[in-house]
């Protein structure tokens, strides 16, 4: 046997020993979650979710996407349990794709993958049934189907992809924004595979029309079948910006049918000069604002904030400003941006069972004595430096997927600038993941070791 063959041969045994490890390592990573997080732990929007779980009822203040999914696997267990078990089994198996995918170029560093699973900003909202996760691991099998097809193309990849997708764009209202890059790369794909015009051009609108089919659809089984209750909840982000315009030009902008008797200019101005810029205390607090379920009134109010805003544009900037540095976590920023995960016994909404009771559970809520790591604007940075760099970097399905993760990310985060109206890290969670998933992308488009690109 020639040289090169026993080199060939050792080369080969010592990726099957990888890939062993591949397995190993993502089973014990599922089985490490499952013993943390089981049965799922759940906040007050989780709450509400699942009380329409129970009845059926749907309302469209939380997108109905997810409370069908948890209903369909709610025929056959009780609770969060089986959307735990969902999630845990998307994200862990995807993670131990895009291993797989990498080991070629990067050897027995392609685990990094399956670690960033471990990653404290990621893995400590993973037991969460949150819209956020829902989100996230959507996103995170689309990326290893991506990576699939940039390798080896067929049609039913390709429509799993679309299904996730479809899930992810609708699973929240400010979704679609993380999905383009997938859509472009996915009819940069298609158009390959059918040897049609691939310019910029078709590409864009190819991906256009898919990403608003994904959404259409879905919203056109809802409207058949659901047929969920109205709750108008745009008016919740409309007074929340009429309340810091107000303050800024010393009137109360809100008409009276919005207000309670109690709420007053000074009430208003009280809440946005406090170290809390959060609009829970507006809705929820002594002297709350409140919505008008109808559609005259929503339209009504949109004109009103319409007015406001082009009349007292740098007001509104600043007031947007102020909550999106809040929702970086930019130097503290005026709301605690770094909370892991807020904890509820699943069988009683009144309970806060921050019960960390298992000995891992408090092992892991150490991480939180560093905030660092638990801040979006770091994340935001890293994506933006290395899609940069991507942009730079050797053709090849590392790179590609680079791009999409890091574009993907940054693409979600930004619209928070208009609509966020509270800090809390797990908006950030998808921004995290793709960002450390970018990291080992970034490091195989630099290793040594070469492998064709499709």
């Amino acid at each position: 046997m020639s040289l090169t063959a026993v080199k060939d041969e050792s080369r080969e045994h010592s990726r099957q020993r990888t890939r062993l490890f591949c397995f190993v390592l993502c089973f014990a990573g599922f089985l490490f979650s499952w013993s943390i997080w089981a049965p799922g732990f759940m906040s007050p929007d989780s709450y509400h979710q699942w009380s329409q779980v129970k009845s059926g009822h749907y309302v469209d203040d939380h997108p109905t996407i997810m409370v069908l999914l948890w209903r369909a696997i709610h025929i056959f267990q009780h609770g969060p349990t089986g959307l735990l078990f969902l999630h845990l089994c998307v994200f862990w198996l995807s993670l131990l794709s895009l291993s797989l995918r990498l080991l070629p170029r990067l050897g027995a560093s392609s685990l990094a993958v399956l670690f960033v699973g471990l990653a404290p900003p990621v893995f400590g909202s993973l037991g969460a049934i949150w819209k956020d996760i829902g989100l996230g691991v959507s996103l995170l099998a689309a990326l290893a189907i991506v990576g699939h097809l940039l390798q080896r193309f067929s049609w039913k990849h390709f429509s799993l992809a679309v299904l996730f997708l479809i899930y992810a764009q609708n699973v929240r209202h400010n979704a679609p924004s993380a999905a383009i890059p997938f859509w472009i790369v996915l009819a940069l794909i298609g158009l390959r595979h059918l040897k049609k015009n691939t310019s910029l051009r078709s590409v864009g609108l190819l991906a256009l029309g898919m990403l608003i089919i994904g959404s259409l659809s879905y919203k056109t089984i809802e409207a058949l079948f659901l047929k969920p209750e109205r709750s108008y909840f745009v008016q919740n982000l409309l007074l929340h910006d009429l309340a810091a315009l107000s303050t800024s030009k010393h009137q109360l902008l809100i008409p009276e049918s919005y207000r309670d008797p109690g709420c007053t200019l000074e009430g208003l101005s009280e809440t946005y000069s406090g170290d809390s810029r959060c609009y829970d205390s507006l809705f929820y607090g002594k002297y709350p604002l409140r919505r008008i379920p109808s559609k005259e009134a929503t339209s009504s109010l949109a004109r009103l904030w319409i007015r406001e805003v082009s009349g007292n544009p740098m007001a509104y900037l600043r007031h947007r400003w102020t909550f999106f540095v809040g929702t970086l976590g930019w130097k503290g920023g005026p709301c605690r941006a770094h909370q892991i995960l807020h904890l509820y016994d699943w069988r009683d909404p009144r309970t806060r069972s921050v019960g960390m009771v298992g000995r891992l559970q408090r092992i892991f809520s150490w991480f939180e004595k560093f905030p660092i790591i638990f801040t979006p604007w770091v994340y935001l940075a890293l994506s933006t430096v290395l899609f940069v760099l991507g942009l730079r970097s050797e053709t090849g399905i590392a790179r590609n997927l680079l791009l999409v993760s890091s574009s993907s990310g940054i693409l979600y985060f930004l619209p928070y600038f208009f609509v966020t109206v509270c800090c809390d890290f797990r908006y950030s969670w998808w921004l995290a993941l793709s960002s450390l998933l970018a990291v080992v992308f970034y490091s195989s488009t630099v290793a040594k070791t070469k492998v064709p690109s499709p």
